[in-house]
């Protein structure tokens, strides 16, 4: 590696020098010619120069880095496997051509059959970036092959390194075989497979990964409390009493704190959506803003009068202002009403960016940070405590307040684990 070369044949590496660092090129020898490979499309290549460049490292420096040789050995493995250059100009060019399928165009129909699903883009990228090179990897020239491999995909998923260089969390596994479960429904539904060649993946961790601790849960099952939501109010109102932008923007998140709006939903609200005047204190849902890259598009995106589960006529669907109290979620709203004209979004910015704004404010305010996710579970869990007292001791209305499909995904929002259960049964 010091000198650029490898004794692996057909493999040529060579440095780059930078401004402040140095940069690792690699060269392929194939139809009598070096083939550079893009580090924008070599995973692995990509990890290298992302590590010199975090580090500041030179050729010299990288040559004791014990991380990088790590990787340099799996570059070389990866690019002197048999099907390994054959895959990775497939990726190049996108095109994935076998003489007996076109991969790259049938992954391009699949993103069109899933083009009405939010996921349609992961989907797409899990099939180029983990699937394909797997299947080509053992020689398939068409869908048809993929079926006597399904035992050695389940090993790929448990086995394969994420960007950082990790095995994939056991909570990527649901995400990987969905992808490529729902590319063989395709292939199926479109005729490019038979009934024989279908098949169904499923990876799960097992007891004996459970009791290793390999796959322990590394989420956090953490949620607020009602004592927690009061807290949060007092620190708010004591941290940006003299800064009304914050305030706006810290109420603004609270609000889906203790609401336990989905991020679309909370970003789609306008000033005018709040009523906390009327007689049953409430807001009415609106709009639903996403990211556009989960279809396949550039910056946000915004379904009027909707949310993720169902399109409504505006103003149709209205939740009561209801945890902590009404008392406390009125005066937040009637503080948003007051300082934001009626047509202004209560919050103005990106799906992305909520999170990375409510932890600068918890930070600021010095209370527990929880994502926007966990806001959801909070207000089931909060909200299963006061089933009775809040919400007539009728489970279908603590559902529909949580937008939720049906009671099982509300039941399953509850956090089982948290301490508050046991006030339940308090005197």
């Amino acid at each position: 590696m010091g000198k650029g070369n490898t004794s692996v044949i057909g493999l040529n590496f060579q440095w780059r020098q930078g401004n402040s660092c140095d940069a690792l090129r690699a060269f392929v020898f194939s139809d009598s010619r070096y083939i550079g490979i893009s580090a924008k499309l070599h995973p692995t290549l990509s990890q290298i120069n992302d590590h010199l460049k975090l580090h500041g490292l030179r050729q010299a420096q990288a040559l004791s880095d014990n991380h990088l040789q790590i990787l340099f050995q799996r570059l070389q493995h990866e690019l002197k496997s048999e099907y390994g250059l054959k895959t990775y100009r497939a990726l190049e060019n996108l095109e994935t051509k076998t003489k007996q399928f076109n991969f790259g165009q049938s992954v391009e129909e699949f993103f069109k059959f899933k083009h009405d699903v939010s996921c349609a883009n992961s989907y797409r990228s899990w099939i180029l970036k983990f699937w394909l090179p797997f299947f080509l990897s053992k020689g398939c020239e068409h869908p048809k092959d993929f079926k006597q491999w399904q035992r050695q995909a389940v090993t790929h998923i448990k086995s394969a390194k994420n960007k950082h260089g990790e095995d994939y969390s056991h909570h990527t596994y649901g995400s990987l075989t969905k992808s490529l479960n729902e590319y063989i429904r395709f292939l199926k539904e479109y005729d490019y497979i038979g009934e024989d060649d279908v098949f169904r993946l499923k990876a799960k961790i097992t007891l004996e990964q459970k009791k290793r601790g390999k796959f322990a849960n590394k989420r956090s099952a953490d949620t607020y409390t009602e004592s927690d939501l009061f807290q949060i109010k007092e620190r708010i109102d004591s941290i940006y009493q003299n800064n009304l932008k914050m305030k706006l923007r810290a109420y603004a998140l609270f609000f889906g704190v203790c609401t336990g709006l989905r991020r679309g939903n909370l970003l789609g609200l306008r000033a005018k959506h709040l009523i906390p005047e009327a007689n049953v204190p409430h807001f009415q849902l609106a709009d639903n803003i996403v990211n556009g890259w989960s279809r396949g598009q550039k910056g946000p995106i915004v379904f009027e009068n909707s949310s993720k589960m169902s399109a409504f006529e505006e103003g149709s669907i209205c939740i009561p202002l209801i945890q902590p109290n009404t008392a406390l979620l009125s005066e937040v709203t009637s503080f948003l009403k007051a300082n934001l004209p009626a047509e202004s979004r209560l919050i103005d910015a990106h799906p992305d960016v909520v999170g990375k704004w409510w932890r600068q404010i918890a930070k600021e305010c010095g209370v527990k940070f929880l994502s926007p996710l966990q806001w959801r579970h909070s207000y089931a869990t909060i909200g299963a405590l006061h089933l009775a007292d809040w919400y007539r001791n009728n489970t279908y209305l603590l559902q529909q307040c949580c937008l939720h499909s049906s009671i099982k995904m509300t039941e399953k929002y509850v956090n089982q684990k948290s301490s508050q259960l046991l006030k339940a049964f308090e005197d």
